[in-house]
């Protein structure tokens, strides 16, 4: 299933990432910072953007089953 993730830096987040890669989910990263620590996975792919952006998070989400987030 292909999944997104708001708030993938965070603690949670991130943990959430791990977890949808681990059961086989294709998983992107929503995240704000272009510095943000994120795990070395080339199966996450990242999207940079602000949640308030609505045209942005539109983009971001589409094509996705689930939208989770741990913001």
């Amino acid at each position: 299933m292909k999944i997104i993730v708001f708030g993938a830096t965070g603690s949670t987040g991130r943990e959430i990432v791990r977890q949808g890669v681990e059961e086989g989910h294709s998983v992107t990263a929503f995240t704000r910072s272009a510095d943000a620590p994120l795990e070395e996975n080339s199966e996450v792919r990242v999207v940079r953007g602000d949640v308030f952006d609505g045209a942005v998070v539109a983009d971001a989400i589409s094509g996705h089953r689930a939208v989770l987030s741990a913001l």
